[in-house]
């Protein structure tokens, strides 16, 4: 192809970026990253044209020879964002002149970083070049973490702070495939440590997220929930209480002969007097729910001590697909979180022995105590921080410092917040192109009209 910058001021460009084939569609690098672990190089060919001309116009001040360079990029972005672009690596600077020629680039080795952007880079205006066969040599990169600037840092999954979907095989968005990353979702403990837990985000986590609040009908309030904060209102029917929103890990299964008794370990704390906290299964979510297995009370300790807590069920039998917590006190703020329970809810996560991969809790011996939650800190990385005060926490908000952007909203249930589902209500349509997309039996709009 033919390039050139103009000097004036209103043409031409700084640079050129790779084109993607359509709006929805990613380039190449975007499907490949470019990763150089050891030394790489970028080869093209080039000329400059003998004829300086725009159609029939010459070129009148163009020259001989032109400098060129390349910048490889982590994410592109048409903003120039930093916190998306780095860490990047611009090359050295290589002048083309004269005939057809082959030139190459060398790169030194960019350890862990990877590459999803290359920017093409011309330093001499009004010169044309005929640039063609841009070739990357590349390695695997280094096994690691990227280190990136104190002010990207607001979150501690990086993948969930810039505006891109979160990818299956990339949890944490480091350029690392989650079975080379030794940390999938990059919050500074090994995968399989014993301090390698939980994480709160629905479609990946092993925690339960109680945002489905209930209890209003026949004129009373529904309860309430802040981040980890519960609260049963006076005012709330007496079945009040919250249903669990990551619906990940079902159907929950038990297994008490491997596994122990059926239990929900869970993190807990209350300002004020004791509050009795229990849980409940079924077989589906109401009103279709014809097995229910509730838990036994567990009475949270008053004065503001966050500890753990185990709640017990009598033996269960089958799956459940539906999760329920109830606050017994009224008016009574409590603290809850880090909800797990010993169920296998991977039966696709097969381990070496053909049997679903175990979590935290299963690794556990079977009497686990919540005295020995205690003695092995359990509680230690609870709560998370919510910095801006929305409602929702710093590792899985977007935007952190921003309570004008909430992200924990999912409209279509799919376990893709709002802000990175492209197709926010499901209806196959994506939201650039939905004149609602909040309906999902409305898709386009045709003579003015949404249908």
């Amino acid at each position: 192809a033919l390039f050139r910058t103009d000097s004036a001021d209103t043409f031409g460009y700084d640079g050129y970026a790779i084109l993607r084939p359509s709006p929805d569609a990613l380039t190449l690098l975007e499907l490949a990253p470019a990763a150089f672990g050891e030394a790489g190089s970028l080869s093209f060919t080039a000329s400059i044209p003998t004829l300086q001309q725009v159609g029939s116009v010459p070129i009148t001040n163009a020259q001989s020879a032109v400098e060129i360079e390349f910048k490889f990029e982590r994410e592109p972005s048409e903003a120039g964002d930093s916190c998306k672009t780095e860490p990047s690596y611009t090359t050295d600077i290589i002048t083309v002149s004269g005939a057809e020629d082959t030139y190459t680039i060398d790169i030194p080795a960019q350890g862990v970083n990877q590459f999803r952007s290359l920017i093409m880079k011309l330093l001499t205006d009004d010169t044309q070049v005929q640039i063609s066969n841009i070739t990357i040599s590349t390695n695997p990169p280094e096994a690691g973490q990227i280190v990136r600037a104190a002010d990207c840092l607001s979150a501690p999954y990086p993948s969930q702070y810039f505006d891109f979907q979160v990818s299956e095989d990339d949890f944490d968005g480091d350029g690392i495939d989650d079975t080379q990353d030794p940390d999938d979702d990059n919050d500074g403990l090994l995968d399989g440590n014993e301090g390698e837990k939980y994480n709160y985000t629905p479609g990946y986590s092993i925690a339960a997220v109680f945002t489905g609040t209930y209890g209003g009908e026949g004129g009373g309030s529904n309860t309430t929930q802040y981040a980890d904060q519960f609260n049963f209102p006076i005012e709330s029917e007496s079945y009040g209480g919250w249903s669990n929103d990551n619906t990940s890990f079902y159907p929950m299964t038990f297994n008490s002969r491997i596994n122990g008794t059926s239990r929900i370990a869970f993190c807990a704390s209350t300002v004020g007097t004791d509050v009795k906290v229990h849980f409940k299964v079924e077989d589906q979510p109401h009103p279709f729910n014809l097995k229910q297995k509730p838990s036994e009370l567990v009475s949270i300790e008053g004065g503001n001590v966050i500890k753990p807590y185990i709640a017990e069920f009598p033996t269960l039998t089958g799956g459940f697909n539906s999760l329920q917590m109830y606050v017994s006190e009224r008016d009574m703020i409590v603290q809850i979180g880090k909800v797990i329970g010993n169920w296998n809810f991977d039966a696709n996560n097969l381990g070496l022995d053909g049997m679903p991969k175990p979590h935290y809790l299963l690794n556990k011996d079977i009497n686990l105590t919540s005295a020995d939650l205690e003695a092995d800190n359990f509680c230690n990385d609870f709560p998370v921080e919510d910095t801006d005060e929305d409602g929702v926490k710093d590792n899985v908000d977007m935007f952190p410092y921003d309570n004008t952007k909430a992200t924990i909203h999912d409209f279509d249930g799919d376990g893709i917040f709002d802000l990175l589902d492209t197709d926010m209500d499901n209806d196959g349509s994506l939201n650039e192109d939905d004149c609602d997309d909040e309906d999902p039996l409305i898709k386009i709009l045709v003579g003015g009209n949404c249908i």
